[in-house]
């Protein structure tokens, strides 16, 4: 297993592009223990200097090793971690989306940024409708 966990970083390494997401995937297919399949991700990611300083991959490990926690104990399936953990993904990708700017160009054909907005709220107001982003 150590092997497996040491050929995936040499591999991760040589792609330095490769995302959180195909890294787990591809840990996904060597390993079905949901245990081995964090460890894999995590040694795989352990040079990626941009990854460890990132608090939201931080988080999506703390998680891990909680559920890691619930599985030893009985309190959990497998399954129900795996399922958690890829939401916990799915949430910090999303999240991580929305942070990125957009990009618009007017009608002077300039370009221009501007942040994602993190919160539409529409309200009726008789025959119209009043929205208002936070």
């Amino acid at each position: 297993m150590f092997k497996k966990i040491i050929s995936a970083s040499l591999l991760t390494a040589l792609t330095a592009c490769t995302s959180v997401g195909n890294i787990q995937r591809d840990c996904e297919k060597q390993f079905t223990k949901f245990e081995d399949i964090v460890n894999c991700t995590k040694a795989a990611l352990a040079g990626n200097s941009s990854a460890e300083k990132d608090a939201s991959v931080k988080l999506y490990f703390l998680e891990a090793e909680q559920l890691i926690e619930k599985i030893n104990k009985g309190v959990m399936t497998e399954g129900e971690a795996k399922l958690e953990w890829q939401r916990l993904f799915v949430n910090l990708k999303n999240k991580e989306e929305s942070r990125r700017p957009v990009y618009i160009q007017n009608n002077n054909s300039q370009n221009y940024t501007v942040p994602r907005p993190r919160q539409t709220v529409c309200t009726p107001m008789g025959n119209s409708v009043s929205c208002n982003t936070y």
